[in-house]
């Protein structure tokens, strides 16, 4: 019964572990998801926005000269709707607010004055202006873009204005239109009041939500992704982002029971996979129990006759039991080998740097735990990009990404296939070379210094590497102080100029004695 137990203890613990872990890789990576998907919105969304009021802003040159010429109004308002398809309508205003021209034709609201609110703060601030969400004289719910037409002089003459109408569809319908990732997930857009102005449901469009814990912080200028609860009481895993030209929040949200629903059909797999081969072991158990159970009943019988000389020579004859004990525990591992390989399989993406590929800082100490298990002598290459932070500063985090990726793959390319690439946080790399000596190691460095700065890349110019090569257990008696070691080597090869190898041992015979 007490193996029974604990072998079903130990399952169910398996299980209950990687179920946990995987859900909370799951959640952390829709998370992210959500937060890059807002954010690249926010920017699409942003472009959006200048580009139509560079248009606006070039076609406001030409009407300030022709404001008296009724035809070429309305030809140009004709133009600019048609032209670049962003506004659903265009219309001229002159400076007390009177329409000149629009397009389409509204043949009614022609020399008629605007009184709606959006028309109203165009004449008002008289700067390019995105207005907040209203109601048109036409009953629409719209938003309108707008630029002020000043002439030479300087004298205000009045706007030229786009509207995007935002329970139809139009150019920017179809830029928030439906969600990249086609899992459950979904946006929406506020303004800074807490208006939505955009929702898969357009019937939603126009509510206010500021009373959204998550609307309220972009109401304040946050953006980020979080674990929210929406006004329908679900747990959504949401990214958020502004729109500074226009202080909207773009909401990307996934339910998570969308995000989880793998997970339960990964564990569902494994368990049916596990099932046979436990069922196998339990069988195993018993047979082994009844074993173990018949020389204890022998046992049991002799110890109350130990004083009797002749139970001496069966007594001995009992010891094979702690073969059957061995058994016992062999059986029991072959029960958790499926397990624990499934265990591994799914926590690799745990230890695994998603840029990259290469292990990570997590897996790096796992393997290293391996080594000492197994008194393994390794050989550390610490590696470390040249001026990285140019890199990224000149030109971008995207082409520093790529940058690392690419040194991966030289990496990868150079070591042998026992030899262990990590990455070690930022643009700094561990290699490991088990059981491998000094001066291959050091081969191997400078390989790798050389291939990558003659390989093409993202900048356009070479990216060297600076390294430091230190020996496990020569270098140090601990793994720590071997890392120790290979760092210091490391920065005396970016104190003595960069692009070179330094083996750590070497620095210690030139100290003095």
């Amino acid at each position: 019964m007490l193996a029974f137990l604990s072998t079903m203890l130990a399952l169910l613990n398996a299980f209950y572990a990687s179920y946990h872990l995987q859900k909370q890789t799951l959640i952390t990576n829709t998370l992210e998801t959500n937060r890059v998907y807002a954010n690249k919105l926010s920017n699409t969304v942003s472009v959006f926005i200048q580009n139509t009021h560079q248009q606006l802003t070039f076609s406001a040159g030409l009407l300030v000269n022709h404001l008296a010429n009724p035809a070429f109004l309305a030809q140009e308002a004709s133009r600019l709707r048609k032209q670049i398809s962003s506004f659903d309508s265009v219309l001229v205003v002159d400076h007390t607010g009177k329409i000149l021209a629009t397009s389409p034709q509204f043949t009614r609201f022609l020399y008629t004055t605007l009184q709606s609110s959006g028309a109203q703060e165009a004449l008002q601030k008289r700067r390019p202006l995105v207005s907040q969400p209203y109601r048109a004289d036409t009953g629409r719910l719209v938003i309108m873009i707008s630029v002020p037409m000043i002439n030479k002089a300087g004298q205000y003459l009045g706007y030229v204005g786009g509207t995007i109408y935002l329970e139809e569809q139009n150019t920017l319908n179809r830029i928030l239109g439906e969600h990249f990732y086609r899992d459950g997930s979904y946006l929406y857009v506020v303004d800074h009041q807490g208006n939505i102005i955009y929702h898969q449901h357009r019937k939603r469009v126009g509510d206010n939500v500021a009373h959204n814990p998550l609307v309220a912080k972009l109401m304040q200028g946050q953006q980020g992704a979080e674990l929210v609860i929406n006004t329908l009481g679900q747990s959504m895993l949401a990214g958020f982002a502004i729109v500074p030209e226009t202080g909207w929040g773009i909401v990307s949200q996934r339910p998570m029971s969308e995000a989880l629903a793998p997970l339960d059909d990964l564990m569902l797999s494994l368990m049916i996979h596990t099932l046979p081969l436990l069922l196998l072991s339990l069988l195993s158990l018993w047979w082994l129990s009844r074993a173990i159970a018949r020389p204890l009943s022998k046992l049991a019988h002799i110890a109350k006759e130990l004083d009797r000389h002749e139970h001496r020579h069966d007594f001995q004859r009992i010891g094979s039991w702690y073969f059957e004990a061995r058994q016992l525990k062999q059986s029991l591992e072959e029960g958790f080998t499926a397990v624990h390989r499934t265990l591994r399989h799914l926590k690799r993406d745990a230890i695994t740097d998603p840029l990259t590929g290469l292990v990570n800082r997590r897996g790096l100490d796992v393997i290293l735990e391996d080594y000492l298990q197994h008194e393994t002598d390794f050989c550390v290459l610490a590696v470390d990009i040249d001026h990285f932070k140019r890199v990224n500063d000149e030109f971008g985090h995207q082409v520093g990404d790529e940058v690392l990726s690419l040194l991966a793959q030289v990496m990868r390319s150079v070591v042998r296939e026992q030899d262990i690439v990590c990455r070690n946080g930022g643009e700094e790399f561990v290699i490991l070379l088990p059981e491998c000596p000094i001066h291959t190691a050091y081969e191997v460095a400078e390989r790798l210094r050389e291939k990558m700065a003659r390989m093409p890349n993202p900048c356009q110019r070479p990216v060297t590497l600076s390294l430091g090569v230190a020996h496990y257990p020569r270098d140090g008696s601990t793994i720590t102080q071997v890392f120790e070691q290979a760092d210091v080597a490391l920065y005396q090869a970016k104190r003595n100029g960069r692009n070179q190898t330094v083996i750590a041992s070497h620095l210690t015979e030139k100290q003095p004695a």
